[in-house]
């Protein structure tokens, strides 16, 4: 079916874009014809799910855990992310404030039908992950996107998020650290957003901080969710997936101001009822068996970004940011004369190495590709050889 006018306009509102999923699904059909390509485009650790996780997914499998459970989350779950979270916030959380889901892209869906309606607003910094403009563009919501520049170290605009704010701004996206560019909020930064927040009495942060146990070189995460005030004002997104090695479970959660979690577990009872109960029980078991595993993936990413780091610096024609945070580097290749897809392309099809063209981040983007260290050390290698190579190749500089 080719003809768009059978499809709705949340379909066909949607800005194309290349996807890290499309790259994927490139990437594998190379490796089905028996290609090698260093894949350094997904953000996925490569790592195994930690042992007591899986046990703990086996245990609820043979146990029962089978059946529908509360919309909201099992019980023991939701107080163990209210515990986990009181500790790193620094400010009381609530079991009846968690909201489990499949993962932490529900969390923004739920928001959206929650708070807005056609033509409502949604502020956030660009270059950005691609689902935020997606989810806003499928409920007709305008994405109101504020530019961050590698020149200032992709640092949030607090002055123009000030002015961008009109009678239709429902909720503003912060996300840090930052995929793509692997950003870290500066609590000054978070401070003035949260002055700025709260001379709007409606208006509501989105805090994306999935990659939060993911920093470097001494930068430390802070989250708007525990400055004075804006408990009430914040919506937290988080996930498993990254802190956990859990991509394919599909588990996250929202930490939700009270008011807002009858009307979000409504939602959800209404549209896929519960997240997956077996996979709580491991959800359960990382929050309470599994902790160390946190400091042990950071430090494997760590190695694998300071590696990352001296090889990019000895490449003539780029530039780029060095990563605080998550496992991502946003590298400027405007060196080269080609644009961002043209240039990812070509590094898949004649060298065999997959990235993500920085327009999928937004137009903002271009001019750049992301890479991602969550790959092993000698696969890092191997593709920034590869990337030097063509890079020397092209340069015009």
């Amino acid at each position: 079916m080719d003809d768009k006018s059978i499809f709705s306009r949340h379909v066909v509102n949607i800005s194309p874009a290349p996807s890290t999923f499309g790259m994927l699904a490139r990437v594998k059909e190379k490796e089905r014809r028996g290609e090698r390509v260093i894949d350094m485009s997904i953000g996925e650790p490569d790592i195994d799910t930690p042992e007591p996780i899986k046990e703990a997914a086996m245990k609820a499998l043979r146990d029962g855990k089978t059946h529908y459970s509360p919309s909201a989350g099992i019980p023991e779950l939701r107080e163990a992310i209210a515990e986990f979270e009181t500790k790193r916030k620094g400010v009381p959380i609530s079991p009846g404030e968690v909201i489990v889901m499949p993962g932490g892209k529900p969390v923004l869906l739920y928001l959206l039908l929650a708070l807005t309606d056609e033509g409502d607003e949604v502020i956030y910094f660009e270059p950005g992950w691609g689902s935020y403009r997606v989810m806003l563009e499928m409920l007709l919501v305008k994405p109101v996107p504020i530019r961050t520049t590698e020149a200032e170290g992709w640092r949030i605009n607090t002055a123009e998020l000030a002015q961008r704010i009109t009678e239709r701004t429902r909720f503003i996206i912060i996300n840090s650290p930052n995929n793509p560019t692997s950003a870290v909020a500066s609590l000054a930064d978070l401070e003035e957003i949260a002055r700025i927040v709260q001379d709007h009495p409606r208006l509501l942060v989105l805090s994306d901080e999935v990659y939060s146990t993911l920093v470097y070189e001494g930068a430390q995460h802070h989250s708007i969710l525990s400055l004075p005030g804006m408990k009430e004002r914040t919506v937290l997104m988080e996930s498993l997936s990254k802190a956990f090695a859990m991509t394919g479970w599909r588990l996250g959660y929202g930490i939700f101001p009270e008011p807002m979690v009858k009307c979000v577990v409504n939602l959800i009872s209404n549209t896929i009822s519960c997240t997956n109960t077996f996979v709580q029980y491991a959800g359960l078991a990382a929050l309470t068996e599994a902790l160390p595993e946190i400091e042990r993936l950071r430090a494997i990413f760590q190695a694998r970004r300071d590696l990352l780091v001296k090889l990019l610096r000895d490449i003539r024609g780029i530039t780029f940011v060095e990563p605080r945070g998550a496992f991502y580097a946003f590298v400027n290749i405007k060196g080269t004369g080609m644009s961002s897809e043209g240039f990812s392309d070509m590094l898949l099809e004649e060298h065999s190495v997959a990235t993500v063209p920085g327009t999928s981040f937004g137009p903002s983007g271009e001019g750049y590709i992301r890479f991602s260290f969550a790959t092993k050390l000698e696969n890092i290698e191997e593709g920034i050889a590869r990337f030097k190579k063509a890079v020397e190749g092209r340069s015009t500089l």
